[in-house]
């Protein structure tokens, strides 16, 4: 009865604390309320847009058959989309954009029927093109824009450059003003022979987290259907497009043949000026993820040309990186306007032009004989032929320093780092091929594998205290569950990928699994001893926190069905889960997939991230792990190690990885962590908790925190409390 009256006072305490807030926390709505339509043009738009989605559904069964032609649908539906969206969500904005509505349902009618009967014409077509592509994040139909060079020819042999430029912020630039832009707008950089592309990025937040996937999805789609040069794409962009090239230069150094920065941003505290004594330890401690400046000593091996304004206030960030780039010996190229604000000089853009073709036509090396890579977590973890696959403490500076010394001997420096491959790709190796070639590695001397006649070489090498040894692809791996629910104890699985390590020279001895190696069909196999959560969990790439990198793959929303513990818990998570719907459409653009716990699958669990919502009474799936993660949470007490917080007015926020297939998150009671405060800065939109956190929810969510944090941390490299 008293845990009841309880739950009452803690429930009216949000209502009311929620009730007095709301005055104080209006925040301008990004993207902005749209316009009124008058009932004729809100008609004709509905008409057209479901039409067109007739088309599409249509089109779906017709063919089935064909999947070449299957493939291009998404081509149509970011037309549909576009428009549907902006009905649905009371985004189109101004009357300007009503004509384009209009025009943009006419355009997708007429790709409907190209692709119909079979002759796509936009696929041939040079100039301006908008295309879209399905985002494995959640299922939602993505446009990018491209400038195709007068010279493509579907039937050419011939490999073309790529540009990536990233756009600034806009915060109307809502699908149906991108695709209008895209389509009479080539942008300020086409060089000749040269693709462009021009990413969505999902909206406006600098190409980070979803819209940092997106670079690499539309790239991917690009790939299937033009013939692009792995060796002469380059990024650039300037303002937040600025930022973004910082960023995705930095932190995937070993992909581009040049990046171009122009203004933007390249770390958060000293472009906010945020007083550092108001941020707690870890949201500073996590801006080591985004924050290009800390990934600095990258640009050593990535040719980088910045141009700022001299009188512009984004000057800060080249200025910045080339402070930074300083302490590791390297020097910033810097092309700067002479009196220019947040612009570029007409006499600068020739001169970056000029170095960039220069580089752009050497093309990058694949191979090259000396990395320095830099790194903060697993999530950035290769750079060409160095893969880190484990660190000693995620968030703290880990670097490499490989340098191939002759055609025999590889040498290492390392810190910070417990295991990491080396691979080289077939025809590419220059070591000589049929010896074992000598790893020097901190001092230590190894001997890898041989290699191999098609002239590839890998080396999986791992360290156990101070010593490193050459380890087996079984030993850096060793087990997945390949089934839901997890294999019966003694049933044999032969690991495919690499989820977890475990304890084992790979020569058939027990290991901190509770199982065996035994031989199976020429290879090895896992004999599983134990039960699950016996198994070695360890952080690795796309599973090493925070909670925001659980929506940078696919996820999905997990609603409960059941009576949460306490109303107030429910009200709380009920409140929190519709947020997290509506700002992931608002921000990242896509509907987030949301089912019901009783409606999640097998293959939910084997394909996505789950984000369960609610406690173990009143969500089934979280019902069936809460026993197996470390934090535990009944109806009476949340227990942190040797800590107890009431669950009568605290809620567990976490990531982990999913007992039920740890090759997958689980996450509990969150979305994306930074909220509506922070939209209106790009270089605020950064984690805003760690691993996981304790929350007081008789202290009400607001704009700028998810409620008063008790408690938070990071799990360790075993998803272990610290």
């Amino acid at each position: 009865m008293q845990q009841r009256i309880l739950g009452t006072i803690f429930l009216l305490a949000f209502f009311c604390g929620t009730m007095a807030q709301m005055p104080s926390q209006e925040m301008r709505p990004i993207p902005p309320l749209g316009i009124t339509l008058s009932a004729a043009d809100r008609s004709e738009l509905e008409t057209g847009v479901a039409e067109l989605g007739k088309e599409i559904e249509t089109l779906k069964t017709e063919l089935k058959t064909q999947p070449k032609l299957l493939e291009l649908l998404p081509d149509v539906q970011i037309y549909y989309y576009a428009v549907y969206y902006a009905l649905k969500y009371n985004e189109i904005l101004n009357e300007k954009e009503i004509p384009l509505a209009k025009a943009q349902l006419k355009q997708g009618i007429e790709r409907a029927k190209e692709l119909r009967v079979g002759k796509p014409s936009w696929i041939a077509q040079t100039g301006l093109v908008v295309r879209g592509y399905v985002s494995k994040i959640d299922g939602s139909v993505q446009p990018y824009g491209l400038v195709v060079p007068p010279t493509y020819q579907t039937n050419l042999p011939f490999q073309y450059r790529l540009d990536v430029w990233y756009h600034g912020r806009g915060e109307t630039l809502t699908e149906i003003n991108f695709i209008a832009d895209r389509q009479k707008n080539p942008g300020q950089f086409t060089p000749p022979n040269t693709f462009v592309l021009h990413p969505y990025g999902r909206y406006c937040n600098a190409n980070k987290f979803a819209g940092e996937v997106d670079t690499f999805e539309a790239l991917d789609h690009i790939r299937k259907n033009y013939p692009i040069d792995e060796n002469r794409i380059s990024v650039r962009g300037f303002s937040m497009g600025g930022a973004a090239t910082w960023h995705i230069a930095a932190h995937h150094a070993g992909l581009w043949a040049a990046a171009a920065p122009g203004a933007g941003f390249v770390e958060t505290p000293e472009y906010t000026k945020v007083k550092i004594s108001d941020v707690p330890w870890y949201e500073q401690k996590l801006w080591r993820l985004n924050d290009a400046a800390n990934y600095a000593g990258n640009f050593y091996n990535l040719p980088v040309v910045a141009y700022s304004g001299e009188i512009d206030k984004q000057k800060q960030a080249a200025d910045v990186m080339a402070r930074e780039m300083k302490k590791d010996g390297l020097e910033l190229t810097h092309i700067i306007g002479p009196q220019t604000e947040h612009k570029y000089h007409l006499d600068s853009i020739p001169e970056i032009n000029r170095r960039l073709d220069s580089i752009v036509a050497k093309g990058r090396n694949s191979i090259p004989a000396h990395i320095k890579f830099t790194t903060y977590t697993l999530r950035y973890n290769k750079m060409f032929w160095v893969t880190v696959d484990a660190l000693e403490q995620h968030w703290e500076k880990a670097t490499v320093e490989a340098e191939i010394k002759d055609a025999t001997t590889v040498q290492l420096k390392t810190s910070n780092v417990t295991a990491l491959s080396l691979e080289m790709p077939a025809g590419l190796c220059p070591l000589a091929v049929a010896i074992k070639p000598a790893v020097l590695i901190d001092g230590q001397k190894l001997i890898a594998p041989v290699v191999q006649s098609d002239r590839s070489w890998t080396a999986h090498i791992r360290k156990a205290g101070k010593l490193w040894s050459i380890v087996t692809p079984v030993d850096r791996a060793v087990f997945q569950f390949g089934s839901v629910p997890p294999p019966a104890i003694g049933k044999q699985i032969t690991p495919p990928s690499l989820p977890l390590f475990v304890a084992s020279s790979g020569n058939g001895s027990p290991n901190a699994a509770s199982g065996v190696f035994q031989p199976n069909n020429g290879g090895v196999s896992f004999v599983l001893g134990g039960a699950p959560n016996a198994l070695d969990f360890r952080k690795k790439h796309g599973l090493q926190g925070p909670i925001d990198d659980a929506f940078m793959d696919r996820f999905i929303f997990v609603r409960p069905t059941g009576k949460a513990a306490s109303e107030a818990i429910g009200n709380w998570v009920n409140a929190e889960i519709e947020r997290a719907i509506k700002q992931w459409r608002s921000l990242f653009r896509g509907e987030a997939i949301v089912k019901n716990d009783d409606e999640i699958t097998a293959d939910d669990i084997a394909s996505s991230n789950l984000i369960l919502w609610g406690d173990a009474s009143s969500n089934k799936i979280f019902a069936k792990i809460a026993d197996q993660l470390p934090i535990r949470w009944n109806a009476e007490n949340i227990t942190v190690g040797a800590q107890k917080y009431s669950a009568a007015q605290n809620i567990p926020i976490l990531i982990h990885p999913n007992p039920l297939n740890p090759n997958r998150y689980v996450v509990l009671n969150s979305g994306f962590t930074f909220r509506e405060a922070d939209y209106l800065s790009n270089a605020k939109q950064n984690p805003k908790l760690p691993d996981w956190a304790i929350v007081d929810i008789t202290t009400p969510p607001s704009v700028k925190s998810v409620g008063k944090v008790v408690n938070a941390g990071l799990f360790g490299e075993r998803w272990e409390l610290k």
